[in-house]
């Protein structure tokens, strides 16, 4: 005959070994739990018109009373605000893309001889109006300690102030100072491009370069003439 009772023990002996009451427990506990909170916080619970009823009455925004203006005011505020970001985002990334090939390829040494072919490759006449005897300025003066002072320009003047490039050397013949068309050369010009005798300017300035007095400190010893082809 089959003992019931027996069965019924060891069954609940297994039972409470496995934790299998307190598992239970736990879970309908949590569920309560997660019930008694979910019916606290919804809509149409009192804690929940409670807190619709405070909201609505501190956050003091009305949107039906804003107003085109203020909607327009509102839309070109983040607009403003997204452009900003774009703006410094896109500057940023341009002043990197420019500087690394503004300083790429650059030599250590220049001789004013080529700075003078780069004046001619910018003569800017059309071909018509060129004339053989057309020829840049030069002017290349003395100062103090070695110092030397080149002054440029693609057609003749008269006055060396009157130069669009004007280029100070130390005893060494780096570049301390150099101007393009009567501005002081800066970290800003390389933002609105530059080109030709301008651009190799800059690169020789930030790089430290030095310009060489290749064939010595008298203009005339200088091939300043245009040919054919410039």
């Amino acid at each position: 005959m089959i003992d019931l009772n027996k069965i019924v023990n060891e069954t609940l002996k297994n039972i409470e070994k496995e934790g299998f009451v307190e598992k239970v427990v736990e879970k309908r506990l949590k569920e309560t739990m997660e019930s008694v909170i979910d019916d606290t916080f919804r809509s149409y619970s009192d804690f929940g018109k409670n807190l619709k009823e405070y909201v609505g009455q501190n956050l003091n925004v009305n949107l039906s009373n804003l107003g085109l203006e203020g909607y327009n005011t509102l839309v070109l505020a983040a607009v403003k605000e997204e452009l900003d970001k774009t703006i410094t985002m896109q500057g940023i990334e341009k002043i990197k893309q420019t500087a690394e090939e503004m300083l790429s390829s650059v030599k250590d040494e220049y001789t004013l001889s080529e700075l003078i072919e780069k004046v001619k490759e910018g003569f800017c006449k059309e071909e018509y109006e060129y004339d053989e005897y057309d020829k840049i300025t030069l002017f290349i003066e003395d100062g103090s300690s070695g110092y030397k002072h080149i002054y440029l320009n693609e057609e003749e003047e008269d006055r060396k102030y009157s130069c669009d490039y004007q280029i100070d050397i130390n005893k060494e013949g780096k570049p301390y100072s150099i101007k393009l068309k009567g501005d002081e050369i800066d970290s800003k010009k390389i933002l609105g491009g530059l080109y030709g005798l301008d651009k190799l300017l800059f690169k020789i300035y930030a790089h430290g370069s030095k310009i060489i007095l290749d064939q010595g400190e008298d203009p005339e010893d200088y091939d300043t003439q245009f040919r054919e082809g410039y």
